[in-house]
């Protein structure tokens, strides 16, 4: 069985895992997004840390890597669903289209499509609306960039 912390070369990277791990210097900062440990396996530890882009294994970085695609993982799974175009990519996709026309359709389309995200990961009512709400997110829609 292969865990988080075998060595690949092929892991989550950095930059990927920053965005939902609530890092400090992460793009949301202390915004914890509930799909990472759907999306990755970090193997039990405390934080999660992506590997950086173009590292090999020895290199500085590379060894602190513990995030994996693991069968514990939604897309690592071998029942896992392989879909062309989902409900939430399809409100992802109107929104970029209602951008310079309506911002306001643009906006809602943008937030049904996390809640949407975050139903087909199966994370909580809760935990979602906790995530959506948090006004890194949910911003107005005058402030959509």
């Amino acid at each position: 069985s292969v865990t988080a912390a075998a060595s690949r070369y092929a892991r989550p990277s950095k930059y990927f895992v920053d965005l939902l791990n609530g890092s400090l210097t992460g793009v949301y900062p202390a915004l914890f997004d509930p799909r990472l440990p759907l999306l990755v396996d970090n193997g039990g530890a405390v934080s999660y840390i992506g590997r950086p882009v173009g590292t090999q294994d020895n290199e500085q970085g590379a060894n602190l890597a513990n995030t994996d695609i693991t069968a514990n993982t939604y897309y690592g799974k071998t029942t896992s669903p392989v879909p062309v175009l989902t409900y939430a990519e399809a409100q992802f996709i109107k929104a970029e289209a209602l951008f310079s026309v309506n911002k306001l359709e643009a906006y809602n389309a943008y937030l049904s499509g996390i809640r949407a995200s975050m139903q087909k990961f199966g994370v909580s009512t809760a935990n979602a609306d906790l995530y959506v709400n948090n006004p890194l997110i949910s911003k107005g829609f005058n402030a959509l960039t």
